[in-house]
C-alpha cells in the first residue's frame, strides 16, 4: 500500500464517529487502532438498496491502516473496519473471495444477494439425511440454518467426498446424494449425523482436529489441499459471521 501523511489520530476519530452514528459499536469487537499484524482492511457503505464492501489484504494492519491514502476519502456512508488474520494468506483470501460484495436489503422476502459466491443452507428433510443447499441468495426455505458464502456446490462435492474417506465413527456419513444445488449426506445412526451436522453448524471455531495427523490413505498433496480447502472453509465463515453482525 501506498504511504501518506494522513494521521493515525485523525483516522481514528473519525472512524469512531463515522461508526458511532451507525451504531455498529454495539454489534462488534474491535480494536480502535490495530495490531503490528497481518488481516484485511475493509469498507461497508451503506446505501438505499445495499450494503457494499471493499477489501484490501494488508500485511500490516496498523502501517497500511494508518498510510494508505485509498482508505482516506471515507464519506458519511461509508464506515472502514479491520480485520486480524494469522497469516498474510488468509487475509488474501478473504479479500478474494469479499471484495465488492454487496448485500441487498432485508425485505419480505428475506435478503438478496449479488455475489459470485454461493451462499450454503443447511438442514435436515429426513430423519436420517442432513442437506447443504447452494444459492446466489438466500431463500426463505423452512427451518434451514445459513452457513454464509463458502463456495460452490462441485468443491464442496469434491472435498466432502474426500473427507468421507477419513473423518471417524462419530461424524461418518453412509453416502451423499448430489444435485446441481445440494449435497444430502446421508447417515446410518443418530451420534454420527449430530456430529456431523454440528461440526458444519460450528465450523467457524473448528480448529479442524481431523486433520492433526496425517491420513496414510492419501498423498500428501491431496491431503493439504483437502486440509487447505476446509481450513478457508473455516476462517471465512468466521469473518462472515462478523461482518454479517455488522451489516445486519
Amino acid at each position: 500500500m501506498e504511504n501518506s501523511d494522513f494521521d493515525i489520530g485523525q483516522i481514528v476519530e473519525e472512524t469512531f464517529e463515522l461508526n458511532k452514528k451507525n451504531n455498529v459499536f454495539n454489534f462488534i469487537q474491535e480494536e480502535i487502532i490495530p495490531k503490528d499484524a497481518p488481516g484485511v482492511i475493509f469498507k461497508v457503505r451503506r446505501s438505499l438498496y445495499y450494503t457494499h464492501l471493499q477489501c484490501s489484504e494488508s500485511s500490516n494492519l496498523r502501517v497500511d491502516f494508518n498510510n494508505s491514502s485509498d482508505w482516506n476519502d471515507s464519506d458519511g456512508d461509508i464506515e472502514i473496519h479491520f480485520w486480524e488474520t494469522k497469516s498474510f494468506h488468509d487475509a488474501k483470501t478473504l479479500a478474494r473471495k469479499f471484495n465488492e460484495f454487496k448485500l441487498l436489503k432485508k425485505s419480505e422476502n428475506g435478503y438478496g444477494f449479488q455475489n459470485h459466491a454461493k451462499f450454503w443452507y443447511l438442514d435436515q428433510p429426513e430423519p436420517n439425511r442432513i442437506r447443504l443447499i447452494f444459492e446466489n441468495k438466500i431463500v426463505n426455505l423452512n427451518g434451514p440454518t445459513c452457513l454464509g458464502p463458502l463456495g460452490d456446490a462441485s468443491l464442496a462435492k469434491y472435498y466432502f467426498s474426500m473427507l468421507g474417506k477419513m473423518i471417524n465413527k462419530e461424524m461418518s456419513f453412509q453416502k451423499i446424494l448430489t444435485n446441481k444445488q445440494a449435497l444430502v449426506f446421508e447417515f446410518n445412526n443418530m451420534d454420527s449425523m449430530n456430529g456431523f451436522k454440528n461440526w458444519i453448524s460450528n465450523i467457524a471455531q473448528s480448529d479442524l482436529e481431523i486433520f492433526n495427523a496425517e491420513d496414510k490413505r492419501f498423498d500428501q498433496m491431496n491431503y493439504l489441499s483437502l486440509k487447505t480447502y476446509f481450513y478457508e472453509l473455516s476462517i471465512i465463515s468466521k469473518f462472515w459471521n462478523h461482518v454479517s453482525k455488522l451489516v445486519g
